[in-house]
C-alpha cells in the first residue's frame, strides 16, 4: 500500500506524502481476526504522525490474495476500506488506488485449466503437461478474480484508460497486465505499472520475467505526451511485484539486464516501488546510463515463519517534497509493529532531484 498525502508548508512548497508500498497481504493465508483493528490504527497513527493529512495515492505491489481466490479478494476490498475510510475525501473506485499483481495473485486453478483432461470411462480428472491441445488461451483466467478485485477498487473507467496494449509475449495479453497513470502530472509525477509475475509456464507456475519489448511498449506509452523541460518533467514512479534488479533466489526478475537497459531510456525512472520478500528496503543503484531508487516494502500481515530473521510486519511512507510544483526531494520512513506497537522510523536516507529527473543522495 503506498499513500500519499499533501500540504503546504509554505507559501512555495508542498509536499506529496506516501505511504508506499503495502505489499503481500496475502488475504487466505493470515489470520484476519486482528486485521480489521490494524488498519484502523495503521490510519491514526499516518493521520497522527502527518498532521491529519489524509492520503492521495495508495500502491499496493501484489499478492494481494494467497492463492487468487474470490474470497480473498473480497476479504482484502474490505480490509482496504476500512482504511481509506479513516482518510478524508478517499473512496472506492478511485484512480488514485494503484495496483500490480504478485504471483500469489495466480489463481492456480484456472492457471492449470490447461492441462487438464477427462478419463470418461472411469469418471476422472487427469492433469498432465500443457499440450497444443487448442486450451492454452485458458491461461487467461488465471488473472481475472485479480482483475476484477482491480475493476472494483480502481474502476473500469480508470482500467481501460491507463491500460497499455500489446505488451504480453504469449497469446495471453491479459497476463500482461501493464498501465500508465499520467493524469496527476500537474503534481509533477506519473505512475506506471507492470505484472513480473509471468509468464505462466507449462506447470502453470508464474514465472518473473517481463520481456524486453513489453518495456519497449510501457516506454512508448510514457512517451506519448509532449516532453516538459528541464525541472519541469514529471518524475517517473514504477510499481512491480519483484525487484527490477539483480536479487538472490528468487528475489528479483530473471532478467535485469533488460529493466536496466529500460531504466537508462527517456524517460527515466526515478523510483521503483516493489514487495515480494517481506521486508523492508531502500536503496540508491546507478550504472549503465540510469539511476533509480529502489524501494522494497514489508508485509503488513504476513507471520513471522514467513518472514526472515529480525524482520517485521509494516508498510513505508515516502515523502515527495515539491517546490514550485516541481518534485525537488525524496525521503523514506517505515513503519513497523514492534510488540504489538507501531512505531515509525526513518529517514535513513534523504535524496534531491537531477536535472534529468531522477534522484541522488544528498550530502
Amino acid at each position: 500500500m503506498s499513500i500519499a498525502a499533501c500540504r503546504q508548508p509554505h507559501r512555495s512548497r508542498r509536499a506529496i506524502r506516501s505511504v508506499s508500498c503495502t505489499s503481500d497481504l496475502q488475504f487466505g493465508g493470515v489470520d484476519p481476526s486482528r486485521l480489521d483493528h490494524e488498519a484502523g490504527h495503521c490510519a491514526d497513527k499516518i493521520l497522527d504522525d502527518w498532521n491529519g493529512n489524509g492520503p492521495t495515492f495508495i500502491a499496493i505491489t501484489g499478492d494481494i490474495a494467497e492463492h487468487g481466490l474470490p474470497a480473498e479478494y473480497r476479504a482484502a476490498e474490505g480490509w482496504l476500506r476500512r482504511l481509506i475510510n479513516r482518510f478524508d475525501g478517499f473512496s472506492m473506485p478511485s484512480n488514485r488506488i494503484l495496483l500490480v499483481p504478485g504471483n500469489h495473485d495466480v489463481c492456480l486453478p484456472f492457471a492449470a485449466a490447461p492441462r487438464i483432461g477427462l478419463r470418461g470411462k472411469q469418471k476422472t480428472f487427469t492433469l498432465g503437461r500443457e499440450e497444443d491441445n487448442g486450451r492454452a488461451e485458458l491461461r487467461a483466467y488465471a488473472l481475472l478474480p485479480y482483475l476484477e478485485f482491480a475493476r472494483r477498487i480502481v474502476g473500469e473507467a480508470s482500467l481501460k484508460a491507463t491500460c497499455v496494449t500489446g505488451t504480453s509475449d504469449s497469446l495471453d495479453e491479459s497476463e500482461s497486465i501493464a498501465w500508465v497513470v499520467d493524469q496527476f502530472r500537474h503534481l509533477g509525477i506519473v505512475f506506471y505499472g507492470l505484472n513480473t509475475a509471468r509468464p505462466i509456464d507449462p506447470n502453470s507456475l508464474p514465472g518473473r520475467r517481463v520481456h524486453a519489448h513489453s518495456l519497449n511498449h510501457i516506454k512508448e506509452r510514457l512517451q506519448l505526451r509532449p516532453p516538459m523541460r528541464g525541472t519541469e518533467q514529471p518524475i517517473v514512479v514504477g510499481l512491480a511485484h519483484h525487484c527490477p534488479l539483480s536479487g538472490e533466489g528468487d528475489r528479483s526478475v530473471t532478467n535485469p539486464l533488460d529493466f536496466r537497459t529500460f531504466f537508462s531510456g527517456d524517460p527515466m525512472t526515478a523510483l521503483f516501488l516493489h514487495g515480494h520478500a517481506h521486508e523492508r528496503g531502500f536503496k540508491y543503484e546507478e550504472g549503465g546510463g540510469y539511476r533509480v531508487v529502489v524501494s522494497s516494502a514489508p508485509s503488513p500481515t504476513v507471520r513471522a515463519d514467513k518472514r526472515l530473521e529480525d524482520t517485521l510486519r509494516g508498510f513505508a511512507m515516502i515523502e515527495l517534497e515539491r517546490e514550485v510544483g516541481r518534485v525537488t526531494r525524496l525521503r523514506q520512513w517505515h513503519y513497523e509493529w514492534s510488540s504489538h506497537v507501531l512505531e515509525k522510523r526513518g529517514p535513513a536516507t534523504s535524496y534531491r532531484r537531477t536535472p534529468e529527473g531522477t534522484f541522488v543522495p544528498e550530502p
